[in-house]
């Protein structure tokens, strides 16, 4: 069952999900996903828009790949190995300056909340936190940045 019964009450077949990332510097203590994120990306924009909109904020569309979250449970031993997901973003222009550019030591065990908004809701109720978990590396090639994300 859902906590957040307004999401769940969206869930259709016609449904269109596009995941949020909030990455937060390792040097900012508010990481709640309320609070404004240092980084935002998203899978695509919303429709007539050039950007997806989340509690007032934009997102950036500039994740290229199809991640998943991948998390393993052995219930022979009873143990649990770490969740990670694997995001593929392009080197985007944010403000003047390349993603490249922006990202540095601060962004080395960053918070990072993936959130999954449901048909372009942007009330911050309405959307489910499905990911939690801290940059542990990023690598840049064929101007796209591979960022490894662990729980």
């Amino acid at each position: 069952m859902f906590l957040n019964t307004n999401y769940a009450a969206k869930l259709s077949p016609t449904m269109k999900e596009n995941w949020l990332v909030q990455i937060f510097k390792n040097t900012n203590s508010s990481t709640n996903v309320n609070n404004t994120p240092d980084l935002r990306f998203c899978f695509a924009a919303a429709s007539g828009s050039a950007t997806a909109t989340y509690n007032s904020l934009d997102y950036y569309p500039a994740i290229i790949n199809n991640p998943s979250i991948s998390y393993g449970l052995s219930l022979q031993s009873f143990t649990t190995n770490t969740g990670a997901v694997s995001l593929n973003i392009a080197n985007i222009d944010i403000d003047g300056t390349t993603l490249l550019e922006t990202l540095s030591a601060k962004y080395v065990n960053a918070q990072v909340n993936i959130l999954s908004q449901i048909d372009d809701d942007d009330t911050a109720a309405n959307a489910l936190q499905i990911f939690s978990g801290r940059i542990s590396s990023f690598s840049y090639r064929n101007n796209i940045i591979v960022m490894s994300i662990i729980a």
